[in-house]
């Protein structure tokens, strides 16, 4: 028997489109991925990085997929933003067994929500959301009416982690509405930069100007408040001088706070060692991650944390802060 799933995305994104592609693979699923719009797979501003870029991977590769006409192109992808008047039609033209959405905070997953409730279609949920990111008590109470309201209607969750878990028990889900999921990553392509480590490591250190024997710690995200950048590089820039003198902090993203970062680099004790590389494409990104030797992630709330799943599959150990200590070699970064 094969069960027919249709997913309503916001748009292509380059962790859940290796998801679709593996899921499409298997014989007992056909899968139909609705897009709200075609952010990522055409040219968009994304406000965290404050610059215009398209993903330099195929985001709609080995699946079935459509975008759903929408009534303007979003600026931010806010509630009413998000609103995709033709959603029902299309849902009753493939006919799911089952609707998985992506959140509730976006108009067009309400009307799925409602068309899938009145057709007898179980709906299930997917997101990184979580109770850890401080919010004013308007916002609180307005989340408990709203999500409740939203999970309610649901047949069940995927959680990705226990904190995402703790979040949908918040809202109303009973534990045996909730069936383990998955942040998922480009494995396949991970694996193949692995192959080549060697080579983009000499690579990426070549262009950098960065030594073979130096260490590099690598904090990769938006330059945004909460990403934290600014207490990695302070951080680093505490290390003793003789810890600073044979080694690099790489900076992997942009945003609005480059001009901090880049004073910071600035500093006398920085010795030109801190490189902000601007935005990095998915293309590239593996080989970055090789050319270092530990991934430092600071974000003051994570939902999750898709740079230390990265960091890991490629050998790289992940920390919260910056931390030196003797071992069997030179240096080695503690994992805190």
């Amino acid at each position: 028997m094969t069960v027919r799933v249709a997913v309503i995305n916001t748009h292509p994104i380059q962790y859940f489109a290796p998801l679709w592609r593996e899921i499409a693979k298997t014989k007992q699923v056909e899968l139909k991925v609705f897009y709200c719009c075609d952010w990522g797979a055409t040219e968009y501003i994304d406000a965290g990085f404050g610059k215009a870029f398209k993903w330099d991977v195929d985001l709609r590769a080995g699946y079935q997929s459509e975008f759903l006409p929408i009534r303007q192109r979003p600026q931010k992808l806010g509630f009413w933003e998000t609103d995709n008047p033709t959603v029902n039609e299309a849902l009753s033209g493939f006919g799911p067994d089952v609707l998985l959405l992506l959140g509730y905070s976006h108009l067009t997953n309400w009307r799925a929500l409602i068309w899938a409730r009145t057709k007898g279609v179980r709906v299930l949920t997917l997101s990184d959301s979580e109770l850890k990111h401080r919010r004013k008590a308007w916002v609180r109470l307005a989340k408990q009416f709203l999500v409740r309201a939203f999970f309610s209607q649901l047949d069940g969750a995927l959680p990705i982690s226990s904190s995402n878990a703790q979040y949908y028990r918040h809202y109303g889900l009973a534990v045996e509405q909730l069936y383990s999921g998955a942040q998922p990553i480009d494995g396949a392509r991970f694996l193949a930069a692995l192959e080549q480590r060697s080579a983009a490591r000499a690579e990426i250190r070549g262009r950098l100007n960065i030594n073979a024997d130096e260490f590099v710690f690598v904090a990769v995200g938006k330059y945004v408040s909460q990403k934290r950048t600014a207490d990695v590089v302070r951080a680093w820039l505490a290390l003793d001088k003789s810890l600073r003198s044979r080694s690099h902090l790489l900076l992997i993203g942009d945003g609005e706070l480059r001009p901090q970062l880049e004073l910071l680099a600035q500093e006398p004790e920085a010795q030109g060692r801190i490189i902000l590389t601007g935005f990095i494409n998915q293309q590239e990104l593996p080989a970055f991650y090789l050319a270092c030797d530990a991934t430092v992630l600071a974000s003051e709330a994570e939902p999750h944390g898709q740079v230390v799943t990265e960091s890991l599959f490629l050998g790289l150990p992940a920390s919260s802060q910056i931390a030196w200590v003797a071992w069997d070699r030179p240096t080695y970064c503690e994992m805190v």
